[in-house]
């Protein structure tokens, strides 16, 4: 984005700016939710198949 001297475009991509790094975490805790499941399932299997895939899944 080039800079600008108009406080209405800059007080915009300050807006726009805040809007996507609230949607970039959201996405990063998804994502933060999801490989914690699929960690989960890891243990899980690795204690079903009695491996030691995951320190400490037995």
């Amino acid at each position: 984005m080039a800079p600008t001297s108009d406080p209405y475009s800059a007080a915009a991509t300050v807006l726009q700016l805040r809007a996507e790094g609230d949607r970039l975490e959201v996405r990063a805790r998804e994502l933060r939710r999801a490989l914690t499941e699929v960690h989960e399932q890891i243990r899980e299997l690795s204690r079903v198949l009695q491996l030691d895939i995951v320190p400490g899944a037995r």
